[in-house]
């Protein structure tokens, strides 16, 4: 008895082949996701950790050239994070800033 060979494999073989190419794209796609979402996350870490430095040396002793050195890298940071956004197509909300920005920022 002869193969079965079905009438529209051709087809069918071609289909998967196209299903396993968007699969293996898509992979792609989420691990380069992944990569930018970790260097977003570690850029909000060092803005955070900018605000905090700032508030320390807020309450602790007034030397304007660090205040004033710490205060450009968030705002450096800040701009960064907001292009990036742009670029990326992400909405940047306020929560993304600092929150009380106002607070220090105007004294």
């Amino acid at each position: 008895m002869g193969r079965f060979r079905f009438s529209m494999q051709n087809i069918l073989q071609m289909k998967e082949k196209l299903e396993t190419q968007a699969k293996n794209e898509y992979a792609q796609a989420n691990a380069r996701l992944l990569q930018e979402q970790e260097k977003l996350e570690i850029l909000q870490n060092r803005l955070r950790a900018n605000d905090e430095l700032l508030k320390g040396e807020l309450q602790e002793s007034l030397t304007i050239v660090k205040i004033k050195k710490i205060k450009q890298d968030s705002e450096i940071l800040e701009t960064y994070m907001k292009n990036y956004a742009k670029k990326h197509g992400k909405n940047f909300k306020k929560k993304n800033c600092r929150k009380n920005k106002k607070k220090w920022m105007n004294w």
